[in-house]
């Protein structure tokens, strides 16, 4: 599905930029990217900027402009972060956008993106978290028995 993603965003891109050569061969191009890296393994969402920017390289008469909707931090890390509006966490709610010249997102670090732009304060799996944390109260209750009590000891099926 990947492969097929990015074929159709390539293909579509060149048959617009062709019909529009047709017309007016200098033409400014808006170019509008909804998503565009849904479909993609994290490893060509990351090279998918560099990917697009050569793509559009090979135009040399045109002028692109490209406005770019993402929840990727893979795509968000090869943009500068004066080129990025930033979702406001306001009353729980995410409809606010500001621009936010402190996060710094060009080459950042992709986990500093994910905590600070897109509202991930957690980098563990829901489920292996609970469990990790079942057991750190199953051993704090062990200790805090066998503080008060050294001879005893937790029952097995619960250790």
């Amino acid at each position: 599905s990947g492969q097929k993603a990015i074929l159709f965003i390539f293909a579509r891109i060149n048959d617009a930029i062709q019909n529009v050569k047709i017309e007016k061969p200098n033409e400014k191009i808006l170019i509008l990217l909804d998503e565009a890296d849904l479909k993609l393994h994290l490893e060509w969402q990351r090279k998918f900027v560099f990917d697009f920017i050569e793509f559009l390289n090979s135009y040399s008469n045109n002028k692109f402009y490209v406005l770019y909707a993402t929840h990727s931090p893979m795509i968000l890390s090869d943009i500068t972060n004066d080129r990025v509006v930033f979702l406001k966490k306001k009353n729980d709610k995410y409809s606010e956008d500001k621009q936010d010249f402190s996060k710094s997102t060009f080459g950042a670090n992709i986990y500093d993106i994910y905590a600070d732009s897109f509202f991930v304060k957690k980098f563990m799996g829901e489920f292996a978290q609970n469990k990790i944390n079942e057991v750190i109260k199953i051993i704090d209750e062990y200790k805090e028995k066998k503080e008060k009590n050294p001879d005893e000891f937790m029952p097995n099926e619960k250790a």
